[in-house]
């Protein structure tokens, strides 16, 4: 990191730039799209709803691949850096493939879905608890030290639910590892080797990323964030690399026979 910490910032926040960027692109353009009458008729009105949606339903796709690419290429940049080499983006570009763009995204959409899965198996004992205060709540007969428990219930299941989902979804955390060292293409593989990887790590893993929460709050007083991100994207590409790395086992072979000096037998 030395002397490339400004580098470094940049590269981190160029897919979140990039989306941001496009996100207020795809808005402006819905607002022209909705202000713009190109209806020549009351049949023509119809038909310009629908373009109107799909126009804006590929925009958003666009954006999302896009933002895809980018955060592939900055992985890319990261884990050629955690293997000590001369680096530079165009490199990094070059790097990543068009199908591991492809494979990437469809990787997030995948994990997108498991997190949704995930957050109601996880939510859904906070969730029925926080009904039934509603409902001792709204009928009110039920006493203030009933509501209380029933209250002081949900939090607690609402922070454990958090804490397992955190550290469940750090499971594939090496999606994009898999993709960039295995070259692998499938989805579905790269998740499945990506849980098998983490397995008896995910636990380390999260408080190894928790651990940054008070780097984070540093920055506003004390450590510059330009410091910060990179610190925190390095370490984690260096987490994986010795999660990746076999463990060399030690085998004892047997050694040579160079001379066979046969002992004197004493009549």
């Amino acid at each position: 990191m030395i002397n490339n910490y400004f580098k470094f910032f940049v590269v981190c926040l160029l897919p979140f730039t990039t989306i941001f960027l496009l996100t207020t692109l795809i808005y402006y353009s819905s607002v022209v799209l909705k202000n713009t009458d190109f209806s020549f008729n009351v049949y023509d009105l119809t038909y310009i709803e629908y373009i109107r949606l799909i126009l804006i339903v590929v925009g958003i796709a666009i954006s999302f691949f896009v933002f895809c690419c980018l955060r592939l290429v900055t992985d890319g940049y990261f884990f050629l850096k955690s293997n000590n080499q001369n680096v530079t983006i165009k490199k990094a570009c070059r790097f990543v493939s068009f199908k591991q763009c492809v494979t990437s995204s469809v990787v997030c959409m995948l994990r997108f879905f498991l997190s949704i899965s995930w957050s109601l198996v996880y939510f859904a004992p906070c969730i029925v608890m926080t009904l039934i205060l509603l409902y001792s709540y709204r009928n009110g007969n039920y006493g203030f030290n009933l509501n209380l428990t029933l209250f002081v219930s949900a939090v607690t299941l609402f922070v454990i639910g958090l804490m397992f989902l955190y550290v469940t979804l750090k499971r594939y955390a090496m999606c994009s590892y898999i993709i960039l060292k295995k070259k692998q293409k499938n989805p579905l593989k790269v998740i499945e080797e990506s849980i098998l990887l983490m397995e008896g790590h995910s636990i380390n893993y999260s408080l190894c990323c928790a651990s940054f929460f008070g780097w984070f709050l540093s920055c506003f007083t004390i450590i510059p964030i330009v410091y910060v991100l990179p610190y925190r994207a390095l370490s984690k590409w260096h987490y994986f690399n010795s999660v990746y790395m076999p463990q060399k086992e030690t085998k004892l072979e047997g050694k040579p026979i160079i001379f066979c000096i046969q002992k004197r037998q004493e009549v």
